[in-house]
């Protein structure tokens, strides 16, 4: 989870007593006596910077090739899921990649958690499969 831009995106962006039931729970299975560390730095840092930019982020972790960053879809106060993307490093910078999509994933994200507040989605029709979009 606090390798992936979508585990960031939900835990930067779900409410503070969620998180922190979630980042007591990674301390004590990850053995962690200190703040918990991923290779794009420390974790309380990287949660920072993606409340700052917006979006959930990875410039490192365990892909080496991609760098990703995640946008959260909202139900109610909770973070249910999020709307990633990821792209090859040797593709795109992160930079770039901010400039160019950020905007975009976070207005879908937006739209999907608008959508769900509305009612306009029924989260047990996603049983039915792909086929839930060309029926909307």
């Amino acid at each position: 989870m606090i390798e992936t831009a979508s585990g960031r995106a939900y835990l930067a962006f779900s409410p503070p007593e969620e998180r922190d039931k979630v980042l007591q729970g990674l301390k004590y299975r990850h053995n962690a006596q200190g703040p918990l560390t991923s290779r794009d730095g420390e974790l309380d840092t990287l949660l920072d910077q993606s409340r700052k930019l917006g979006v959930g982020f990875r410039k490192q972790g365990f892909r080496a090739d991609t760098m990703s960053m995640s946008a959260p879809i909202y139900h109610g106060q909770s973070v249910i899921a999020c709307l990633t993307v990821i792209w090859l490093r040797s593709a795109l910078s992160f930079q770039d990649a901010v400039e160019s999509y950020k905007q975009l994933l976070v207005d879908t994200a937006t739209d999907l958690s608008r959508e769900l507040a509305a009612g306009d989605y029924d989260l047990r029709r996603a049983e039915r499969g792909p086929d839930i979009l060309a029926n909307k």
